[in-house]
């Protein structure tokens, strides 16, 4: 996206609030997405992406928030929800800042169901190993136990599963010098064929 376009999509209010929603919205494209745990799509400015856009989170006031707003919800935790997706049903599965909100063994289990979804690709963004955080109240809605960090992943690891990766580092009020993990994992040409 130029520079231009994302200054003419700020004065019109269409811009996303972070990089990473500029980042995943142009890997995107007009894709369809499955965003699981997808909060209240804070890193899209609060708008959908892709050609269908379907939110998945566990917190009920985040879905609550959603709807108000006419977006297509499921509410539900990972991995169980995503028990309900058939095999390659989505173009894009996103796991935005997920994994680390999950045990280990939910986390893998998570992973292995958007592999599964996925009909082009899955975007993982988690930090590179584990990040000590605990719930807490975000975006003035209750208090979040969700938000509670329980495992992380190395890089290794997920270059294991296949996933390109790449660390991006960043600095919050809340954890200071962070390191990011961006991942993607494509499914090759022959398996979406078959």
């Amino acid at each position: 996206m130029s520079w231009f376009k994302r200054a003419i999509d700020r004065l019109q209010g269409k811009s996303p609030t972070n990089w990473l929603g500029y980042r995943v919205i142009n890997q995107v494209g007009n894709r369809t997405v499955l965003d699981i745990g997808c909060g209240i799509l804070n890193a899209f400015g609060g708008r959908p992406i892709g050609s269908q856009h379907m939110c998945v989170d566990a917190f009920p006031p985040y879905i609550e928030r959603l709807q108000e707003q006419g977006r297509s919800v499921v509410l539900g935790k990972a991995p169980e929800v995503m028990e309900q997706f058939e095999d390659q049903s989505w173009d894009c599965v996103l796991l935005l800042d997920v994994l680390e909100h999950l045990t280990r063994q939910d986390a893998e289990q998570a992973l292995s169901h958007a592999e599964r979804i996925a009909r082009d690709e899955v975007i993982v963004f988690t930090p590179n190993g584990f990040l000590e955080q605990h719930g807490w109240e975000a975006w003035g809605l209750p208090h979040n136990e969700l938000q509670a960090h329980r495992c992380g992943f190395r890089i290794e690891e997920l270059e294991q599963r296949g996933y390109r990766c790449q660390i991006d580092r960043s600095t919050s009020e809340q954890h200071g010098d962070i390191e990011h993990l961006y991942g993607v994992r494509q499914r090759s040409a022959a398996v979406r064929a078959a």
